[in-house]
């Protein structure tokens, strides 16, 4: 009696990490061509079944991800500091920064308004070019710098040194609800290393135009 049976899927996401659930009926959109993979297990009345491996294929990638990558040269994503509301920060629900509103030209002498990201399409390699630093919420700072910002004290956000680790990794996905999602591996991040749980993170995409990149973190 499938009442009495609870499915338990692990799902293969882009970014190789992987999207778990109970639901019975569930769906995920992939945008990024390539093989994916995952395990389905079911649960019932006397008890765990065997865990049945699956891969399905992905042909082609969505013309959404070539918006991000460029088609036949690569794509340079750099900070707009000249707009207003560029960066901030603000409540969960909000669609702009509404507790910190970052002003144009406000902030345009910190380290990461030099910072060039490109996404490569098909391998897969998140490009971060700090020219050597980055700016950095100060939650980060002893994670990133433990000997320059010894852990137990409070910090502010700040420059400092920073050079991308080799094997970062992007993906572009969305999930049930039809959110779309930028997530990094490795450590990665765009530019800005907002909070800890961020490096590695999935941040929602409010936009992505040809010349518009405006992501946002919970």
């Amino acid at each position: 009696n499938e009442d009495f049976v609870s499915p338990f899927w692990r799902v293969r996401k882009p970014d190789g990490s992987y999207f778990e659930t109970c639901s019975r009926d569930f769906t995920l959109r992939y945008y990024m061509k390539g093989e994916y993979d995952g395990i389905l297990t079911v649960y019932g009345q006397g008890g765990m079944g065997e865990p049945v491996p699956f891969s399905f294929m992905v042909t082609e990638n969505d013309p959404i991800v070539m918006k991000l990558t460029g088609v036949e040269t690569r794509k340079i994503w750099v900070w707009n500091w000249s707009e207003n509301l560029h960066f901030g920060e603000g409540s969960r629900d909000a669609r702009e920064p509404n507790w910190w509103p970052v002003a144009a030209n406000e902030m345009k002498d910190f380290a990461m308004y030099d910072d060039e990201m490109c996404f490569v399409i098909d391998t897969w390699d998140y490009l971060l070019d700090t020219k050597g630093k980055i700016y950095a919420d100060g939650t980060v700072l002893s994670l990133l710098d433990p000997e320059g910002f010894p852990e137990g004290k409070e910090y502010r956000g700040t420059d400092m040194a920073y050079i991308q680790p080799e094997g970062q990794k992007w993906g572009l996905y969305a999930d049930e609800e039809g959110t779309l999602w930028l997530s990094f591996t490795g450590g990665g991040f765009p530019s800005y290393p907002c909070h800890p749980s961020a490096m590695g993170g999935a941040y929602e995409v409010l936009e992505l135009s040809d010349d518009v990149l405006s992501l946002k973190y919970d």
